[in-house]
């Protein structure tokens, strides 16, 4: 043991072993859950006692409900309305047959295993029907699984939350509590999501109104618009919470779902902000969490406890999930398989236990001294198993995303439109999108798929199917376009896959330096000093041509070497199957097929 300060100590140690872990993740790639739940038991009181959470005694679980508003509301926020379309049969499906099926199959198995009274055996199985985003979505992001197969399971998680608790609560408080009626519950469960649904869509329209609006926000939206929307957060989950107890997860997920799919100003700055307010709230969660598991108490229940595990991974969520997606056509076999082999519980069902043992002990009820080492011993394991496991099952599955080949281009213009053209002719998958229907329309009627929206605007990217899209180049007439373009498609490829047309602000030692930044987008190499209206404009008048060769030799992209090649203006090359954008200084291989932009009149 060592002496620590309290409750300084549990604060500090907390937030710094959470930030940790995030670190840790990202350095090694491996899901910071792991790394959390392993900081939260070696600091809690079984270990260094460095972290207590009895410190923040019967005030714990409203702490811990507060960081879960948090996550549902901005799990929920990423909700779109065109996935929901997508995928609400199988969502449907599994929010209704699938939760009825894990709770009779869990109750029943729990009873075989265990031996305890049906009271836990229904309320443990009621706490693991939730699954959650707290540890969905983390591992979700490190898998690069289908778009339909990845918004199913994140629409499940995040919905089932709210729904599980409410279950949950209800059939404690028939059971044990003895508050209602045996009548009572399907009534109360009503209510709570009536409840819950009106305060949230309440606390949507009032965040909208307040970042639309110039009453309460003139030109401070951008710097102060993330924390308006955290206050009002809590502010309606509490007002749900006091008049209508656990229903204030459901006001938070229907806030989160309103506001997320409309738009105003510095959207993208806002959310950004949230995101990061609940990275910083998971990790505080699962230490918290972890720290409370009772780590001596698992010896004696382990036997019963890893069986129980198997059963819940290889039989519960199998059945219950193919049950409820089996009819669904729109997924292949194996994509349902994959839905059947991954279903982790997480924070709220831990919170839960924790809750339902406390009340256990108040109520003097015996027999209770296993039911929480049980459910946390479940609730790790599945953890554990999926975090290490979803990769493996996935690829065996053969559900994983094949390497992004695609190319975005932004701008349907004429030469946009060729070089969509002569991509398609070689199998590349590509994607036009421009702002002007005029473009877009001769874009389609040339056999090219085209979108018709802003290349900067982050809410119409997203809402886009762009499966497959791995890199993207903006050939507008109009630089500032084109950089803006850049930085908000580096948000979905990455920074070192954005690319545009050469500028004549553009400088070779800059866009070749180590600190240049990749969010304003990789420039084509280019030896003269133009301006991209020349470019397209001369394009479209005749004064360029767009010309394919292929090289019988390497290729260094170097100003010189390629003036010397009269390779003038080169755009991409592509390689096999693959468009490749030469770096500069970087060698293009032999047989390589590059584009370039060559004068057809001399001086033009």
């Amino acid at each position: 043991m060592v002496y620590v300060t309290q409750p300084l100590g549990t604060l500090i140690f907390t937030v710094a072993a959470g930030i940790l872990s995030l670190i840790l993740s990202r350095k090694l790639r491996l899901p910071s859950i792991l790394f959390l739940l392993a900081f939260g038991m070696l600091l809690g009181p079984e270990c260094l006692d460095v972290v207590r959470p009895t410190i923040f005694r019967h005030n714990f679980p409203h702490y811990i409900s507060l960081m879960v508003a948090v996550i549902l509301f901005e799990g929920a926020a990423s909700l779109k309305a065109e996935q929901w379309r997508e995928v609400s049969f199988s969502v449907r499906r599994l929010l209704t047959l699938g939760v009825g099926c894990t709770l009779v199959t869990m109750s029943l198995l729990t009873r075989w295993v265990t031996g305890m009274d049906w009271t836990r055996c229904v309320l443990l199985a009621a706490i693991l029907v939730v699954t959650g985003p707290a540890v969905v979505v983390p591992i979700l992001q490190r898998l690069s699984v289908g778009k339909r197969l990845h918004n199913a399971l994140k629409w499940e998680g995040i919905l089932i939350d709210p729904l599980g608790v409410i279950l949950s609560v209800l059939l404690f408080e028939a059971f044990v509590a003895r508050s209602v009626g045996l009548a009572g519950p399907v009534a109360f469960f009503a209510m709570r999501v009536v409840v819950g649904a009106v305060f949230g869509l309440c606390a949507g329209y009032l965040m909208e109104q307040g970042l639309k609006r110039d009453w309460l926000f003139r030109y401070e939206g951008k710097e102060l618009g993330g924390l308006y929307l955290l206050a009002c957060n809590l502010l309606f989950f509490g007002l749900s919470e006091w008049m209508f107890n656990e229903s204030g997860l459901v006001t938070v997920t229907v806030a989160g779902l309103y506001i997320g799919n409309k738009k105003f100003a510095f959207k993208e700055e806002i959310f950004h902000f949230k995101e990061q307010v609940t990275q910083f709230a998971i990790s505080v969660l699962f230490i918290l969490i972890a720290s409370n598991i009772p780590i001596s108490a698992f010896k004696d229940i382990s036997r019963e406890g890893f069986v129980l595990l198997a059963l819940l991974i290889l039989v519960v969520r199998p059945l219950s999930a193919l049950v409820s997606v089996l009819p669904d056509r729109s997924l292949g076999l194996n994509e349902k398989l994959f839905m059947a082999a991954f279903a982790p519980r997480g924070i709220v069902s831990a919170v839960l236990a924790s809750h339902f043992a406390l009340e256990f002990e108040q109520h003097s009820l015996h027999g209770g001294g296993r039911f929480l080492p049980l459910t946390f011993f479940l609730i790790c394991g599945t953890i554990l198993f999926y975090a290490v496991f979803s990769a493996p099952i996935a690829w065996i599955l053969r559900v994983l995303e094949g390497p992004k080949r695609g190319l975005v281009i932004i701008g349907a213009n004429a030469l946009g439109r060729e070089l969509a053209a002569r991509l398609k002719a070689t199998e590349v998958p590509v994607v036009l999108i421009d702002s002007n229907p005029g473009s877009a329309y001769w874009a389609s009627s040339k056999g090219l798929e085209c979108y018709i929206g802003s290349g900067f605007d982050p809410d119409f990217i997203e809402s886009l199917d762009l499966k497959g899209i791995g890199a993207s180049l903006a050939v507008t007439s109009n630089h500032e376009v084109n950089v803006l373009t850049c930085g908000t498609f580096s948000r979905f490829v990455g920074r070192g896959h954005v690319h545009r047309i050469w500028d004549k602000s553009d400088r070779w030692d800059r866009v070749t330096s180590a600190h240049y930044d990749g969010s304003l987008g990789y420039p084509n190499t280019m030896a003269a000093g133009l301006e991209p209206s020349d470019l397209i404009e001369g394009y479209e008048n005749g004064h360029w041509t767009l010309e394919t060769v292929t090289l019988t030799e390497p290729l260094r992209a170097l100003p010189e070497a390629l003036k010397e090649r009269g390779y003038e203006v080169p755009l991409f090359a592509v390689i096999g199957s693959k468009v490749v954008f030469p770096s500069p200084g970087a060698t293009l291989p032999k047989d390589s097929l590059l584009l370039h932009l060559k004068r057809s009149q001399p001086g033009a």
